[in-house]
């Protein structure tokens, strides 16, 4: 498979978050701290080189998305810079 720079969104938060009611105030504390962990991901995006691979089905699925740069941007560091800055990418 052919290697790609991805700009990923950060879904993974969402790994482990009970999906079952709260039992007591410690564990509705832990599923708002849980939920607040899987928001903030959402709204960031981070950098990475990985094969596309069925890997990021799972990210996909709660809401991920995946920015590929092409094989000019991903040799030119200039491109390579605005393609972060254009989708706010972080490393």
């Amino acid at each position: 498979m052919m290697k790609f720079l991805m700009a990923i969104l950060a879904a993974s938060a969402l790994v482990g978050c009970a999906a079952s009611q709260p039992e007591s105030q410690a564990q509705q504390s832990d599923d708002a701290a849980c939920t607040a962990q899987a928001d903030a991901a959402r709204h960031q995006a981070q950098l990475a080189r990985q094969q596309l691979k069925f890997a990021f089905a799972s990210l996909l699925a709660v809401g991920a998305s995946i920015v590929l740069a092409s094989r000019e941007q991903a040799s030119d560091g200039a491109a390579l810079r605005g393609l972060l800055e254009t989708t706010g990418a972080t490393v």
